[in-house]
């Protein structure tokens, strides 16, 4: 009597099961057609369905296999089920198999985020690409050789030749990771009230966005991230090393060694869509302070064209830099004595040249020089020094110590020594001589013709210095080719700026198109040509 109660609860709980999952299926089979809820979702409520009205016949056989008694024809009966039960269980483990998807190699997913979150739910048919994985494998031979001069083999000289692979930053994984850190659009500005802050009147909206990243300048409201990972490879370096050793006397040998490397296949991150030829220059940086013009002085340098590019899309693409590559020169001279008579000691100069080459135009893509560091992994928003030939610029690490850039020293001298003494006391000395770390001048990106603190327009125009011969004083001529007007705006008025000159006999001629007044300073700037003898303003106030 007690299993027949337990089959007749079963029966119920089975009964009210299929009660709910009909009613799911209802619903869910409404939201499918009214495009709400997906074909998965769907599916789902159906074999959920079934599932509640295979159970309610089973619950219902064993309720009337007891009220009856066990039958042969029963127990087959039920035997057949127990084996359809199998086999739909060993189907049902083989579909969860499928879906579990296994990358052959390990290494970086280089897929969007965003487009792989696009296959939920999606059938995907066999052999299609769901993921981009890299895994950089490399072969990286290296060979040495070493050959004795002479037959008491106290001359030896040796060579070597080896390849090395660098391998991905710990955060290479983030660059296509779904949470980005930051969201933003930049334009230049100047300080011209001194408050060390970009207010809204002194930005320069005219040149132009500077830049930005993870955002859709055509829908700005619209945050998204698109960065892609291209074919890439492992950067390379490649060295080539030659060395004689040789012992002069007993204890004491010299050793002298050139090392040659080369560095290519750099990676780099531009912005998508962007090419050298978008980039456009947006302003000039002229030098006014003094410590500028004191670096012009060495540079020769009076002015920096800045450059932006406001194509750019959404993300930025990982790839490997064209026609860069790094080169390092370096000779090392050592004089040993080894530990003998109680005193040992050594003496060597090395001398390097760590440079930096452009071998084409698409190894740059923004012009403008700025305050970065000869480096890799970085998204292309600051370009560098962009010296060819020039030296590598290094960015300093640490605490309160990541804002410096430094130059590899070109020489350096060191000697050490120690002497075994007395009492068991042990006397040591060492001495280092080197070029000091010289640090890359950098100019600020600002433009020129801007109204400082001061309320007087800061400009400084193109000077050309014409030298002759010897036997002649230098001749200094100076071309004004650029004037700039400003002048304190009512909100909403219009206003035209016109020249005169004696090559315009007609009139005035518009300077530009109307300024709408700020209601604060407006300015507009005339390109002069060579040759112009004189020009004179004028400011109309329209309606």
């Amino acid at each position: 009597a007690q299993q027949l109660d337990v089959a007749r609860a079963a029966v119920a709980r089975s009964e009210g099961r299929v009660q709910y999952a009909r009613g799911q299926l209802a619903r869910m089979k409404m939201l499918f057609e009214m495009n709400s809820a997906t074909a998965v979702e769907y599916e789902t409520a159906r074999q959920q369905d079934a599932d509640a009205a295979n159970d309610l016949v089973e619950a219902k056989a064993r309720l009337n296999a007891l009220i009856n008694g066990t039958r042969p024809e029963d127990v087959e009966a039920t035997k057949a089920l127990i084996d359809r039960l199998e086999v739909q269980e060993r189907h049902l483990v083989e579909d969860l198999q499928l879906l579990i998807v296994v990358s052959p190699v390990s290494g970086i997913v280089a897929t969007p985020s965003p487009q792989l979150r696009a296959f939920k739910g999606q059938l995907v048919t066999k052999g299609a690409l769901i993921a981009k994985v890299y895994d950089f494998n490399n072969v990286t031979p290296r060979l040495g050789i070493t050959y004795a001069l002479d037959d008491s083999r106290k001359t030896v000289a040796r060579a070597s030749y080896a390849m090395f692979a660098s391998q991905l930053p710990g955060n290479a994984g983030s660059f296509v990771a779904p949470i980005q850190p930051y969201t933003y659009v930049y334009y230049n500005a100047t300080d011209k009230n001194g408050n060390k802050v970009a207010d809204l009147n002194e930005i320069d909206f005219a040149s132009g966005v500077q830049g930005s990243n993870n955002v859709d300048l055509a829908h700005p409201g619209v945050y998204t991230t698109n960065n892609k990972i291209g074919s890439i490879s492992a950067p390379r370096t490649q060295e080539i090393m030659f060395g004689i050793d040789r012992e002069l006397v007993p204890n004491f040998g010299v050793s002298a060694t050139f090392t040659y490397r080369y560095f290519n296949n750099f990676l780099w991150n531009p912005p998508n869509g962007v090419t050298p030829a978008s980039y456009k220059q947006t302003g000039t940086k002229n030098l006014t302070s003094a410590s500028e013009l004191a670096a012009a002085a060495l540079t020769g340098t009076t002015s920096v064209p800045l450059y932006g590019a406001t194509s750019a899309q959404l993300g930025y693409t990982a790839q490997n830099r064209p026609d860069y590559h790094q080169r390092y020169l370096g000779l090392e001279l050592s004089a040993t004595k080894r530990m003998a008579n109680r005193w040992m000691g050594r003496v060597g100069f090395a001398s390097t040249a760590w440079n930096e080459y452009f071998d084409a135009a698409d190894a740059i893509f923004d012009p403008t020089r700025t305050l970065q560091a000869s480096g890799q992994f970085g998204n292309l928003q600051v370009s560098g020094p962009h010296d060819n030939g020039g030296p590598v610029a290094v960015q300093s690490t640490g605490s309160g110590k990541s804002g410096i850039f430094l130059l590899p020293p070109k020489y350096q001298l060191s000697a050490n020594g120690s002497y075994q003494g007395p009492w068991g006391l042990n006397f040591g000395a060492n001495y280092i001589l080197r070029q000091g770390y010289g640090e890359p001048y950098y100019r600020d990106r600002v433009n020129t013709h801007q109204v400082g603190a001061s309320g007087r327009n800061d400009y400084i125009g193109a000077f050309i210095l014409d030298v002759s011969s010897r036997r002649h004083q230098p001749r200094i001529q100076l071309h004004v080719t650029e004037v700039t007007i400003c002048w304190d705006s009512e909100s909403n008025h219009i206003y035209q700026v016109q020249y005169r000159s004696a090559q315009t006999p007609g009139g005035w001629t518009d300077v530009g198109a109307p300024v709408t007044g700020n209601g604060s300073t407006n300015c507009v700037s005339d390109h002069i040509p060579l040759g112009e003898p004189q020009r004179f303003y004028r400011l109309v106030d329209g309606p």
